[in-house]
């Protein structure tokens, strides 16, 4: 039997076995990484000027993130100059977060927002937060006094993960793994599939015992 041959045969596929498994968790691993960076877990329109409550659901897809942010959109948008204090003046809210048990799983209370310059686009943050495991959940958004200068505009409100690119380094190592157990399987692949293609099963005849056969036959 070429036991060099199938032991040989074993590692190849083995790597490439390895290869193949990293390469598909790197792929999953950058498509979940472009949809974080585009998610909103939340969204919902609001209004922050007078007293009310707003329930939404909250779909929790990343629990790796550096951080999560609460977020509002306004229309018309909002100006780097404009002064947020009188906006926001007299606001009273809190949003809550709620599990499928109804247990609640983070609460902030809203006073105000601050101005982020967001490539080019001004963003209103309300609050930022740690992110929370994955799964299903119900946002609450309680307004107990409103901020009556923010009537007349469309508000948005909605969360978005805070990523710093860690986020991405499972990826970067199941990479990094396909491609350095890639080049030594498939030369190992190679190898061995030449040595079956020319022997098959058996074992490749040494030099010294051919000459042996050889002198053998002549004698005789």
């Amino acid at each position: 039997m070429p036991i060099a041959r199938i032991i040989g045969a074993a590692v190849a596929v083995a790597l490439l076995g390895v290869s193949l498994t990293s390469g598909l968790s790197c792929r999953v691993r950058n498509r979940e990484l472009i949809e974080w960076q585009v998610a909103r877990p939340m969204s919902a329109d609001v209004d922050l000027s007078k007293p009310g409550e707003l329930e939404t659901p909250f779909r929790q897809t990343c629990g790796v993130s550096h951080g999560e942010v609460l977020l509002l959109d306004l229309v018309p948008p909002v100006a780097l100059a404009e002064n947020l204090s009188e906006l926001f003046e007299g606001l009273d809210a809190e949003v809550t977060i709620l599990d499928a048990h109804g247990k609640v799983e983070w609460n902030e209370p809203i006073k105000g927002g601050q101005l982020q310059d967001w490539g080019g686009k001004t963003r209103v943050v309300l609050t930022r937060f740690h992110p929370f495991p994955t799964g299903d959940y119900t946002a609450r958004v309680s307004v107990h006094r409103g901020a009556t200068e923010l009537a007349g505009r469309r508000q948005t409100i909605y969360a978005q993960y805070q990523l710093c690119g860690l986020e991405g380094f499972p990826m970067l190592i199941a990479g990094a793994v396909s491609l350095v157990t890639f080049v030594p399987g498939f030369i190992a692949l190679v190898v061995v599939t030449r040595g079956f293609a020319k022997h098959g099963w058996s074992v490749a005849p040494q030099a010294g015992e051919t000459r042996s056969n050889s002198s053998d036959g002549t004698t005789a």
